[in-house]
C-alpha cells in the first residue's frame, strides 16, 4: 500500500453514540491501522475491519473499548523513587 497523502490527511476519527454499543473508527494512519490490525488479529471477537479503502480502513468495536487518559503527573519524590527502583532491578539482571 502505497501513501502519498500528508500529515494532515493521515487522521483517524472515533465516532459512537449513546444509543449504540458499538464504535466505528475510520483511519488514514499507517501507525493506527497497524495497531489496529494487530487487534483485530489478537481479539476478532472485539475489533473487526469493516471495510477497506485505498488510503485507509473502517474499524468496528464495542464502544466501552475506547478510552480517554490523562497525563501521568509525578513529583520529583516519586521520580527519584522510580528511578531507584529501576536502577535496582537492572542491578540484578
Amino acid at each position: 500500500m502505497s501513501y502519498n497523502l500528508t500529515k494532515e490527511e493521515r487522521e483517524t476519527i472515533i465516532n459512537y453514540n449513546e444509543t449504540d454499543d458499538k464504535a466505528n473508527i475510520y483511519t488514514r494512519s499507517r501507525i493506527t491501522m497497524t495497531k489496529l490490525d494487530n487487534l483485530v488479529k489478537k481479539n476478532p471477537k472485539d475489533y473487526v475491519i469493516i471495510e477497506e479503502y485505498d488510503h485507509s480502513k473502517e474499524y468496528e468495536c464495542d464502544k466501552k473499548l475506547i478510552g480517554f487518559r490523562t497525563s501521568m503527573k509525578i513529583t520529583e519524590k516519586q521520580r527519584k523513587a522510580m528511578s531507584d527502583r529501576m536502577t535496582k532491578t537492572m542491578a540484578r539482571r
